[in-house]
C-alpha cells in the first residue's frame, strides 16, 4: 500500500520456527482454533496459504478476505488435496469460478457445519456439492446486484439433496415469481433486503412457492443492513447467527449494539 505496509508478509512460507511464517504454521498445527485473514489474496498468496493450512489440523473457524480476479493456473489447481478435519465454520469470497473450483475440488472439510459465501454473482452450487453434506447453516451473500431472478436460485429446489442436514438458510433478495425451496430439515430462511413497500410484496418479492416441500419450516425473516453504508460491509455477515431466529417470537424484540450501529430483532 502507499504507506509501505504489506500484510502479506504474515503468510510468507518459511519452515523455520523462528520466523513469522514458521511460528504461524506451528500454531496452526498445534492449538490455533480461529484464523481470520482479512487481506486480499492473489494466486501466490493462495499457494502460500495452502501450505499453511495443510498443517491446520485443529482449526475450527476460518475467514478469508477477497480474492483477486485473475486466471488461476495449474500452479494453484495442481496442488495436492488440503484436508482440515476440524473446521466447522468457513467464510470465503465466492465470485470467481476458478477460485471456487479450487475450493470445491482441492479442499476436504468433513466437519464443516457453517458456510458463508460472499460476493456471489451466481448460486455457488459447486461449493455445496463438495461441502454441503453436513452443513446446518448456509449464508449466500450477493455481489453488486441487490435482487436476483428466480431462475438464478433454481438450485434451491434441490437444497435437500445438496445439504441434507441444513437448518438455516440466508439468501439475497429475489423478485418476480415465488421461490421454490425443498428441504426436509430446513427451519429458517433469512433474506437480505431493505424493507419494501406493500406493493412490492404483491409483485412477488419474498414469497415461497406453494409447491415447496418444507415439513420442518418455522420462520421467514427479512434482514436489513441499515444504514446503507453497511450494505456491502462484512460487518453484518454474522448478524443472522448472532440474532438467531430461534431467540425471538411473537411480539418480542431484542436490541443488539454492534460497532457503529444498533440492530433491532423481531420475529419477522
Amino acid at each position: 500500500s502507499s504507506d509501505g505496509f504489506n500484510p502479506s508478509w504474515l503468510i510468507e512460507p518459511d519452515p523455520n520456527y523462528g520466523s513469522v511464517g514458521g511460528a504461524l504454521r506451528e500454531r496452526l498445527a498445534s492449538n490455533l482454533r480461529v484464523f481470520d485473514l482479512a487481506v486480499e489474496l492473489n494466486e501466490p498468496g493462495l499457494i502460500s496459504l495452502h501450505w499453511f493450512l495443510s498443517s491446520a489440523s485443529q482449526l475450527v473457524e476460518l475467514k478469508l478476505g477477497r480474492v483477486e480476479h485473475e486466471e488461476y493456473t495449474h500452479k494453484l489447481l495442481g496442488l495436492p488435496p488440503l484436508c482440515m478435519p476440524s473446521l466447522r465454520e468457513l467464510r470465503i469470497y465466492a465470485t470467481y469460478p476458478r477460485f471456487k473450483q479450487y475450493i470445491s475440488q482441492h479442499w476436504r472439510l468433513p466437519s464443516l457445519r457453517h458456510l458463508t459465501a460472499t460476493g456471489c454473482e451466481e448460486f455457488p452450487e459447486d461449493l455445496l456439492q463438495s461441502h454441503g453434506a453436513r452443513l446446518t447453516y448456509f449464508h449466500m451473500r450477493h455481489h453488486d446486484r441487490l435482487a436476483w431472478d428466480v431462475p438464478e436460485l433454481a438450485a434451491l429446489s434441490r437444497l435437500g439433496a445438496l445439504c441434507p442436514e441444513i437448518e438455516h438458510l440466508v439468501i439475497p433478495t429475489w423478485y418476480r415469481d415465488p421461490l421454490i425451496i425443498n428441504s426436509s430439515t430446513l427451519r429458517f430462511v433469512d433474506v437480505w433486503g431493505h424493507h419494501p413497500p406493500a406493493y412490492i410484496f404483491k409483485q412477488g418479492w419474498y414469497q415461497l412457492c406453494r409447491t415447496s416441500v418444507l415439513p420442518n419450516f418455522q420462520r421467514f425473516r427479512i434482514l436489513s443492513a441499515m444504514p446503507r453504508t453497511l450494505w456491502h460491509s462484512t460487518q453484518c455477515l454474522d448478524w443472522p447467527l448472532i440474532c438467531h431466529p430461534s431467540v425471538v417470537s411473537g411480539e418480542e424484540q431484542r436490541l443488539y449494539s454492534f460497532p457503529g450501529v444498533r440492530v433491532v430483532q423481531t420475529a419477522w
